[in-house]
């Protein structure tokens, strides 16, 4: 039998060789094959195959995919609605929220000629200012501008393709507004593809961008901290919107969940999504906006935006036709619109 000094000795190599496994990396190893579950309101951590490891992965992967059918039902549903919107003798048919009625409505800066954003009301803030991004905003930017001087708002203008002189100067007569030579990525068959790949712009997504700037955000010195919530978020960037969804999928699903509302430029020409699974982005874009609350409002104005004429002369995507897309089958002009998607979750005593 061995003796007691013995018995330590082998229990103080034991415990040595415990707390070496735990912090070696093997150990991080290792913990990729345990499975956390619930048990009865405990988290208990149960050793795993990888075989199954991966069937756990691909069941949380599946779960964060827009099937083709629910898509295309959430894009039909937006158009419906879209149709109540441009015709007038429709209009008081939808369901608006208070903040998107038409006297209630907020007319941006009109920028780069013909470019004229609408947004819903923004409701009064109980704590601190309000903010927004804007993507899309060549070497000017009076969206921002307008948000930042007239509506007290905070923000980033994002644009990679900006001319730095110009900007610089925007910069020092604005002090709220931040701008970030960052964009969205586009399809690589777009119709700017080409000329995109040919430049060293800096590309990133929505999730991506949100987690950066709540990391390190790079605000004006005094400026309050920012908790993730974005009051508005404005996308023109000729072709991005076609990978937004799959990028907010991977990344963060729930991402639209954080913001008030959307100013989204959808361009419908086959230019910009020459095939199927390319234009498939924008139904899965738009159900992900459905999710989140986020519908289309009325902009009884009739400003919708257009692409140039190059663009809509060949007409809309074959998607977008087969879906009925109203300004598709009426072969009607101007496919590339502006559209607000605005969440009524605010007390109406707010505006």
């Amino acid at each position: 039998m061995r003796s007691n000094a013995a018995r330590a000795a082998l229990m103080g190599l034991w415990l040595l060789c415990c707390a070496a496994y735990v912090l070696s990396p093997r150990r991080a190893a290792a913990q990729s094959h345990n499975l956390k579950i619930d048990l009865g309101g405990k988290l208990g951590t149960l050793p795993v195959t990888a075989e199954a490891e991966a069937e756990v992965e691909a069941a949380a992967a599946a779960a964060a995919e827009i099937s083709d059918e629910d898509a295309m039902a959430a894009f039909r549903r937006f158009n419906k609605r879209f149709g109540l919107v441009v015709n007038p003798g429709e209009y008081a048919k939808t369901d608006t929220t208070k903040a998107c009625k038409p006297e209630n409505q907020i007319r941006t800066k009109v920028w780069e000629g013909n470019h004229d954003y609408p947004l819903c009301r923004l409701p009064k803030k109980r704590h601190g200012d309000c903010m927004f991004w804007s993507f899309g905003v060549s070497n000017a930017d009076d969206f921002s501008r307008s948000l930042a001087e007239d509506f007290k708002c905070r923000g980033f203008a994002l644009d990679p393709s900006s001319k730095s002189e110009n900007i610089s100067h925007y910069m020092h007569t604005e002090p709220n507004v931040l701008y970030l030579p960052f964009g969205l990525a586009a399809p690589t068959n777009g119709p700017f593809s080409e000329e995109i790949s040919k430049m060293e712009w800096q590309m990133t997504s929505l999730p991506s961008l949100r987690k950066f700037l709540m990391a390190a955000p790079p605000v004006k010195a005094g400026a309050p901290s920012w908790d993730g919530h974005l009051d508005v978020v404005k996308i023109d960037c000729e072709g991005c919107e076609y990978t937004i969804a799959d990028t907010v999928l991977k990344e963060d699903r729930h991402f639209f969940k954080n913001i008030d509302q959307v100013v989204l430029e959808l361009h419908m020409p086959k230019a910009f999504a020459p095939t199927r699974d390319v234009a498939m982005g924008i139904p899965k874009l738009i159900y992900l906006l459905e999710e989140a609350g986020l519908m289309v409002q009325p902009q009884p104005t009739g400003k919708w935006g257009a692409c140039s004429a190059h663009f809509e002369r060949k007409g809309c995507a074959d998607l977008f036709v087969e879906l009925g897309y109203e300004r598709c089958v009426k072969k009607q002009m101007r496919i590339c619109n502006h559209f607000i998607f605005y969440r009524d979750d605010y007390d109406a005593a707010n505006y």
